[in-house]
């Protein structure tokens, strides 16, 4: 998966995984100076799309160093 806009993109792998009644997406990203930054977002399902909340009790330390941008909310649409 790539995200950003260009020129400033970025490389992730992910999965989506369901834990009891919730769906998370799992994003790992590789750190050049360190460990991988994992990401995870709670995805919920709204009218207009879905909704990304991140997780910052399981996403780990690297990741929430460089955020890349991203926010505690994100929300995708459809189509």
């Amino acid at each position: 998966m790539i995200l950003g806009k260009e020129p400033m993109t970025e490389n992730f792998k992910y999965s989506i995984k369901k834990q009891g009644n919730v769906e998370y997406l799992k994003l790992t990203h590789h750190e050049d100076l360190g460990s991988d930054g994992k990401y995870y977002f709670k995805i919920k399902k709204t009218d207009s799309g879905y909704s990304l909340i991140l997780d910052r009790g399981k996403t780990n330390q690297p990741a929430k160093n460089a955020m890349y941008g991203m926010t505690d909310k994100n929300n995708l649409v459809s189509k």
